[in-house]
């Protein structure tokens, strides 16, 4: 962090970290807030990568119904914190839904196909007691 004083020990001007806009392009600002607040809600490129390699099968696997499952369980958790805070916030209550519904159609397919990698990916995640 840059410091307040120059070496001459004056007071110098701190240079503002966000771009300065006037009352008529306030509505730039509320997009970058939200931008911003909505990168702060999913989850980033690392977090995923590090699922990936948890739940993987195989080296360089990325689709399997494990990988997807624990994927989507993971945002399911990020949203429902959201959706604690801002409890009218509909619009993340669908997309909570259809996650939902679509992890559920991801376990039913694994029930389907292999039984024990069913049991031990519900176990591995904690879904189901």
């Amino acid at each position: 962090m840059a410091s307040l004083f120059s070496y001459t020990g004056k007071l110098t001007s701190f240079p503002d970290p966000l771009p300065r806009w006037d009352v008529k392009h306030s509505w730039q600002f509320a997009f970058f807030i939200f931008r911003c607040k909505i990168k702060l809600d999913m989850l980033t490129p690392e977090e995923k990568t590090k699922i990936i390699k948890k739940y993987k099968l195989h080296e360089v696997d990325t689709g399997s119904p494990e990988v997807q499952i624990a994927l989507l369980t993971e945002e399911i958790k990020k949203l429902l914190f959201h959706l604690k805070k801002h409890p009218k916030d509909f619009h993340s209550k669908r997309g909570l839904l259809k996650m939902v519904s679509k992890r559920r159609k991801f376990l039913n397919y694994l029930k389907e196909e292999d039984i024990r990698r069913y049991n031990s990916i519900v176990k591995k995640i904690g879904l189901k007691k």
